[in-house]
């Protein structure tokens, strides 16, 4: 995790995450969608593709922003807040 200054009054936050099921750019367009899960055809007792929505959805209530980039097997995150 990185978090940085920007300005006076903004931080943002990076995660990087290794991939275990492979993303495409296509898909990032989903990811912060309520229970979207990579593969539809599977039903998880320990997933339900609710985390990053609840991200998106407090880090907007905050006024702040989030995106997702895929480069390779990677996936990071960053989020963008304001601190005042």
């Amino acid at each position: 995790m990185k978090i940085e200054t920007l300005g006076f009054d903004q931080i943002s936050i990076a995660i990087e995450n290794l991939c275990l099921t492979p993303l495409t750019k296509e898909d990032l367009a989903f990811v912060f969608d309520p229970l979207w899960q990579k593969d539809n055809a599977r039903t998880s007792t320990h997933n339900f593709g609710l985390g990053l929505s609840i991200v998106q959805t407090f880090t907007n209530a905050l006024g702040g922003s989030i995106g997702a980039t895929i480069d390779s097997d990677v996936v990071k995150f960053s989020v963008i807040l304001p601190t005042h």
